[in-house]
């Protein structure tokens, strides 16, 4: 498995994860601007999600670009 592939297999399953972490965001403190840890994690996923979706697509498609290529023979 090259870097690509594992950096794609390691985004997708964080997207899922990180919000399914109900221990770890169930708290009130600290606040940012007045909202409880709670709200701002879950927030915070959001654009987390789709910069992590983005990279992983984007690297599933150069990995199936460089699969594409004909290989070189020495």
């Amino acid at each position: 498995m090259t870097v690509a592939g594992a950096a794609t297999w390691i985004c997708l399953p964080a997207v899922f994860v990180g919000p399914l972490l109900a221990p770890v965001y169930m708290a009130g403190q600290p606040r940012l601007f007045g909202w409880p840890f709670f709200y701002w994690y879950q927030f915070l996923w959001v654009p987390l999600g789709a910069v992590l979706l983005t990279v992983a697509c984007f690297l599933s498609r150069r990995r199936k670009e460089l699969n594409r290529r004909p290989k070189r023979r020495a």
